[in-house]
């Protein structure tokens, strides 16, 4: 239930607004096509300075969503050179991918 998840990942934030947390709050926002939060929520994340494959990966689908390919495929690059192994194929076996 996408409502759901996402009321529940903002209630999470504001108790611990953490990369990880708000990187969920992101998705969630994303995937209510709040694209704009997601897109703050996702540079926020960024800005704890943590190299995670997954948290770049999901910056590029929020760049890519709204239309900021270039950007998106800088955080594509990103996720890739973090993990080597961050292909299509494991992307889809963490569930970030159908």
């Amino acid at each position: 239930d996408l409502p759901e998840a996402l009321g529940q990942a903002q209630l999470e934030a504001r108790i611990r607004p953490d990369w990880a947390t708000l990187s969920t709050l992101a998705w969630a926002q994303m995937r209510n096509k709040q694209l704009h939060a997601a897109q703050r929520s996702i540079r926020v994340a960024l800005q704890a300075g943590i190299r995670d494959a997954e948290l770049y990966y999901r910056a590029g689908q929020i760049e890519q969503q709204l239309g900021n390919q270039l950007q998106a495929e800088m955080y594509f690059a990103q996720a890739q050179e973090v993990d080597p192994r961050f292909d299509r194929g494991f992307r889809r076996w963490l569930g970030l991918e159908q």
